[in-house]
């Protein structure tokens, strides 16, 4: 006996990847701009001290590694969607093969 979901999935790799090259781009404006709030802070620390500027610092470089972080977890899921739009469009190429030789 067949039951039939009524279930249909579609996925457009093509949107995907457009989707994914903005996500690139806007990541490396995220980085850049990370990178530019650091020069500018180190600029501003490199001509004073006392404890306040030294705290002003820790704080800073706490948000530089959550930046870092952000990144890295952005990088991963960039390259985890190019795998699975590798693995869909292959899985999808199989299938029609399969179903052309029925």
């Amino acid at each position: 006996m067949h039951h039939e979901t009524g279930i249909k999935i579609e996925y457009d790799s093509g949107k995907t990847l457009h989707g994914i090259v903005d996500v690139e781009n806007q990541l490396k404006e995220f980085m850049n701009s990370t990178d530019r709030v650091v020069s500018e802070f180190n600029h501003i620390f490199d001509d004073l001290s006392g404890a306040a500027i030294h705290r002003y610092h820790e704080v800073v470089n706490e948000y530089i590694e959550g930046a870092k972080l952000a990144e890295t977890y952005v990088e991963t899921l960039i390259q985890l969607i190019h795998l699975m739009d590798k693995e869909i469009t292959e899985a999808d190429r199989k299938s029609a093969n399969m179903l052309n030789r029925l």
